[in-house]
């Protein structure tokens, strides 16, 4: 007879993998005492061996302490395609949790499930569950910030997919950086608690506890149990995490969401990078900066213009229903109106050789234009969900390029003051010269046939008064 002790030294590792695979998954975010979402959330995977099918299973808690508002996750980077569990009910009512489970096609009011129609899609039990005293705190006095009350009951749901479509459900179960998002309302007051009960919108900032998006190594959810996951609630989170975790699962990250990602890279671009550079090249003094000037404004008009068209494909063509939303339309539209107004300068410039109205109004739309466009970059990043470290970096780059950039308007202020030199002509644009008259250039410079074509000009001009004083020393 073998030794029980060879036996288990034999059977040691595979009681290793057992146990590993029966770690289990959750992600948490423990924010009530700061005024912000409080959730848990577990997932397994069970492989029915007889009919070869996978069934996922999904437990939530949620922290409550009112009646008050919505919490929510979903499957997937974005709404669109997303199947969404939302909880929401009253605890001190006597009756359950409601588990609305919805979907849509995009950034809308999410529709209810049948879940008749789905019969693979269950809801093994939703019900609350007493805090103990432990987890209680004291009131806090600066609500909304924080709570004025201590939590009082937890929700705890569990959801069963049997047979599930992975695909359609928008899970990888080879990933490791599956994406979760998640969204919390925590002021709606529920007349009733229907199912298809419409839903007030998240705040539209992640920094305050509004949205936000996870990920989970998938490959962590195998089980070989048939029942939901135990959540340790307030727990770490485990084979969970907030960023991805390696590059592939960033690259998922990408193309799981191609429009916000494209949307904001081409903003980005366009008003960190290009709409800057236009100014600057416009106040360099060698060279042709009026043709720099246009051609770079010219490309960074362009991919506003396409971001925008990205911005209202995400929104499905609605109209703007948020102040960043409606900053993006009038930023577009004020650029169509620079277009214009840089160009009549121009005409008109070679005409009058000073500054006109339409001078002044091309600079200063312009520079609205690129503060407000800083702004809205940086609250994109805001409604994408980046964290205020991430944010913060951001806007202080954006205060030194602004600086920078009024650093380097104001050397050329300095070098225009004078009369310009010969051949400088409209080199001087876009800065003021402290003084009126001829100095006072709104300056875009001449390109090199216009220029070579009014010394030329000059010349025949000079060519012509010589002649006329030599026929004049003739006749006398």
């Amino acid at each position: 007879m073998r030794s029980p002790l060879l036996v288990a030294t034999l059977l040691s590792p595979l009681f290793a993998l057992q146990s590993a695979r029966a770690e289990p998954v959750q992600y948490c975010r423990s924010g009530y005492n700061q005024g912000e979402t409080d959730f848990c959330m577990g997932i397994s995977r069970n492989i029915n061996a007889t009919i070869q099918t996978t069934d996922v299973y999904i437990a939530m808690t949620v922290t409550r302490s009112s009646a008050l508002g919505w919490t929510a996750i979903g499957t997937g980077a974005e709404m669109a395609g997303s199947t969404m569990f939302i909880v929401y009910g009253d605890p001190n009512s006597g009756s359950d949790p409601v588990v609305s489970i919805r979907n849509i096609d995009g950034h809308h009011q999410p529709l209810a499930l049948d879940l008749d129609a789905l019969p693979g899609l269950q809801i093994l039990h939703s019900k609350w569950k007493k805090l103990p005293l432990a987890r209680r705190h004291e009131d806090e006095p600066n609500y909304p910030i924080v709570p004025t009350s201590p939590a009082t009951h937890i929700a705890d749901v569990a959801i069963a997919c049997y047979n599930c479509p992975f695909h359609l459900w928008k899970l990888d179960a080879d990933s490791k950086s599956q994406p979760f998002i998640w969204a919390w309302n925590d002021r709606q007051e529920f007349e009733s608690y229907p199912f298809d009960a419409r839903l007030a919108m998240h705040r539209h900032y992640a920094n305050s506890g509004g949205f936000g998006t996870f990920y989970v190594d998938m490959t962590q959810t195998l089980s070989n149990s048939s029942t939901p996951p135990n959540i340790q609630v307030g727990g770490a989170n485990v084979n969970t995490h907030d960023p991805p975790n390696d590059f592939g699962g960033f690259l998922g990250s990408l193309r799981s969401r191609p429009l916000p990602k494209a949307h904001g890279f081409l903003m980005s671009v366009a008003f960190v990078v290009l709409f800057p550079l236009g100014v600057v090249l416009m106040r360099t003094p060698s060279g042709n900066p009026f043709k720099r000037h246009w051609m770079v404004q010219a490309l960074a008009t362009a991919m506003t213009w396409l971001g925008a068209v990205l911005g209202a494909a995400m929104t499905g063509g609605q109209m703007p229903h948020t102040l960043h939303q409606g900053a993006g339309v009038a930023i577009s539209l004020a650029l169509g109106v620079q277009i214009v107004l840089g160009w009549r300068h121009h005409m008109v410039f070679l005409q009058v050789r000073h500054r006109t109205w339409v001078s002044h109004a091309h600079i200063w739309i312009g520079r609205v234009v690129l503060g407000a466009g800083w702004i809205n970059v940086l609250t994109g990043l805001v409604i994408s969900g980046y964290g205020g470290f991430n944010v913060a970096v951001f806007g202080a780059l954006v205060v030194i390029e602004a600086g920078g950039v009024g650093l380097w308007v104001w050397v050329a202020q300095q070098r225009a003051k004078g009369k310009p030199a010969p051949g400088q002509t409209e080199a001087h644009a876009l800065m003021a010269t402290g003084g009126e008259g001829t100095e006072d250039y709104f300056a875009i410079e001449m390109s090199d046939d216009e220029f070579d074509t009014d010394t030329e000009g000059d010349k025949e001009g000079r060519g012509t008064a010589k002649r006329s004083v030599e026929l004049s020393d003739l006749k006398s």
